[in-house]
């Protein structure tokens, strides 16, 4: 623990009982990093109302007010001023006691906070953080303290800096911390959407925004949201900085306020009419989206986008509790693959095929079949002929081994999925999650790398036409990684440009296909063939665990 020089024994003894109240992801990450930097003869001790919270400490309270009874200085981390205050009006706090407000709170209920304490010889400092859970884990935060100086000093600061890089005492009056952590956060939203506003301007024009996005940078328009947060959140498509939209339209509101009560009035730019807007992005995105999801609604409105057609890093955007994919604004056409990414058959395909080609005396390993995920099944077997019977045969012969190859695989795979119950649907609640995309009017299409025939045959034993708009057989006008099955898909329901059209699938010969035709988007789905790796290796877009993740904006 940092001790200051003037610091006395006596002090740090008083540190050593030491409370956190409210383990959300900052107060849980404060809470870890405590738990790993607070040096031998000092507590901490937490609580949290919620079990899941609480599951991964050992040193927890039995309820707050146990929490208050043993602890010397509280660090409170609560959604908002309102709960603070009702927690610690709820609450024995002894006196002498320090409550140390990591809130994100609003600056005249801190106040009246600690005046209500300091009529109980409690003190009362508020210390808003900056730098979210990452920054937490991390020790780097950015603390912004006010009241008491002498008491900060003594008792707070060293505590502080075992999870923050700068701690900052701003002034004497309880509050004014969170007055600048508000500011500070209405600048941050503002400078994130006024970027984003700008590149969705400059990418209507035709000017490619990462380029744009890299001159912006080395000039004088650049900002923390330009050169971190777009590029790492929003062109990436992964929108997982880790604090929630709800709670920076709560600190945009504080701040607005802020400035109204100080300049008489309201703002000529951190006005209410900012507010409104936030507030307006929230409802669309919802609370507990990620705050920089907002930039989703700024696209949805203009019907533009930040960044050309999904140029983002493949990213495994549902790893770590996140709220799915939202398709790009202006999605017309969802073309999905079917083995792997809408239909669950359990890889019995390339068994059958691999099995049925082996009756055949082609010699192929199983190793080699690894390469054909989500190709056409009759250029599979082509290929094999080809390459094992090249010398041996003519041509005539070598498409007549083929045919006959073709012929039994499609009678082996029947009897493999038909006459058993091996076929589902990838997902039970597929049916309801397409019926919700095509009432906000994106078209479904199913396409794949089975012969016609079989594609139908799975189609209708799975009730598949209850809830897609159509589909195409690779047999019919040519197999991946071409884009002709999509170019088809799109001619079938007037789909007039490729940015308007997603593509989903479980292979690397899908990706080649989304981006062969220089679509919207192309998403890897792991529920199926190929690992994250492989398909980020292959240009996916964005990566999804599967197609149930996938939404749309209204």
């Amino acid at each position: 623990m940092k001790i200051l020089p003037d610091q006395s024994e006596k002090d740090v003894n008083i540190m050593s009982n030491i409370g956190l109240l409210g383990l959300g992801s900052m107060g849980g990450a404060i809470a870890r990093r405590l738990t790993q930097q607070i040096p031998a003869g000092h507590t901490l001790r937490v609580f949290d109302k919620s079990a899941e919270a609480i599951a991964n400490f050992e040193n927890v309270a039995k309820s707050s007010q146990d929490l208050f009874d043993q602890s010397d200085v509280v660090f409170t981390c609560l959604p908002n001023s309102d709960v603070v205050s009702d927690v610690l009006g709820s609450n024995m706090v002894s006196p002498n006691t320090v409550i140390v407000d990591l809130t994100s709170g609003a600056p005249d209920k801190s106040f009246k906070i600690s005046e209500a304490l300091r009529e109980k010889n409690v003190t009362y400092l508020d210390m808003a953080v900056s730098g979210g859970p990452a920054g937490s884990e991390a020790g780097t935060l950015t603390a912004m303290a006010s009241g008491d100086a002498e008491v900060f000093a003594s008792k707070v600061e060293g505590i502080a800096s075992l999870f923050a890089k700068k701690v900052e005492h701003v002034g004497p009056k309880p509050g004014s911390g969170h007055a600048v952590k508000a500011i500070n956060n209405t600048l941050n939203m503002m400078n994130l959407l006024s970027a984003s506003e700008g590149l969705i301007a400059l990418n209507k024009a035709g000017i490619d925004t990462r380029k744009a996005l890299d001159v912006i940078n080395e000039s004088s328009g650049r900002s923390l949201q330009s050169t971190v947060r777009i590029p790492e959140e929003v062109m990436s498509g992964k929108y997982a900085y880790g604090f929630q939209l709800g709670l920076m339209m709560k600190d945009v509101n504080t701040g607005t306020d802020f400035v109204a009560d100080q300049l008489e009035g309201s703002g000529l730019v951190l006005d209410h009419k900012f507010a409104s807007l936030v507030q307006s992005l929230t409802a669309l995105a919802g609370p507990t989206a990620d705050y920089t999801e907002a930039v989703k609604g700024m696209e949805s409105a203009s019907q533009g986008m930040v960044h050309g057609p999904w140029e983002g890093k493949a990213d495994d955007v549902n790893d770590g509790g996140s709220t799915g994919l939202f398709l790009p604004p202006g999605t017309e056409l969802l073309v999905c693959d079917m083995a792997g990414t809408t239909v669950d058959e359990q890889g019995i395909v390339y068994i059958t095929l691999h099995r049925t080609m082996n009756d055949h005396g082609l010699h192929v390993d199983w190793e080699d079949m690894h390469v054909w995920h989500g190709a056409e099944k009759i250029a599979v077997i082509e290929h094999f002929v080809r390459d094992r019977m090249v010398g041996k045969k003519d041509e005539e012969h070598m498409v007549a081994a083929k045919n006959a190859c073709l012929k039994d695989f499609v009678s082996n795979i029947g009897k493999a999925y038909f006459d058993t119950d091996v076929l589902k649907l990838i997902d039970p609640s597929l049916p309801e999650h397409f019926n919700s995309l095509r009432e906000k009017g994106i078209k479904i299409g199913l396409n794949t790398g089975y012969p016609i025939k079989i594609q139908e045959a799975i189609i209708d034993q799975l009730n598949m036409r209850e809830f897609i708009d159509g589909y195409v057989s690779a047999e019919q006008v040519g197999g991946r990684p071409n884009p002709w099955m999509i170019q088809q898909l799109m001619i079938n329901f007037k789909v007039n440009h490729v940015h308007k059209v997603a593509k989903a699938g479980d292979s690397v010969a899908d990706i080649g296909e989304g981006k062969a035709s220089g679509i919207g988007c192309t998403i890897g789905v792991l529920s199926g063939a190929d690992d994250r790796k492989t398909l980020e290796d292959a240009g996916a877009d964005c990566i999804v665990g599967s197609v149930m993740e996938l939404k749309c904006w209204e």
